[in-house]
């Protein structure tokens, strides 16, 4: 097996366990109950969540990483991804 393949299937691997990851799922549906007001659930899932920021960035990024650009109407929010991560980056051995 190449190692692009072998890359491709080690991705596959991560992003199967971090879509069974409870913290994620328990993220998800506060991320997209409209009936919470915008204060509360941003509290919710970042905030109130020891290490919620770290598993959303995680998944986020594997799935860019793997899936690629998104297109369509998604694809608006990769420029901002990008800048994020170009921050994140830069910053991420700060405390």
């Amino acid at each position: 097996m190449n190692r692009f393949v072998e890359s491709k299937e080690e991705v596959k691997r991560v992003l199967n366990i971090l879509e069974k990851e409870a913290l994620l799922l328990n993220l998800i549906p506060i991320a997209f109950n409209d009936e919470l007001e915008k204060d509360v659930q941003h509290n919710n899932l970042f905030m109130n969540t020891k290490n919620s920021i770290n598993i959303i960035w995680d998944f986020i990024l594997i799935s860019f990483r793997f899936y690629g650009e998104p297109e369509g109407i998604f694809g608006c929010y990769f420029e901002e991804f990008k800048r994020l991560d170009k921050f994140y980056l830069e910053h991420s051995t700060l405390l």
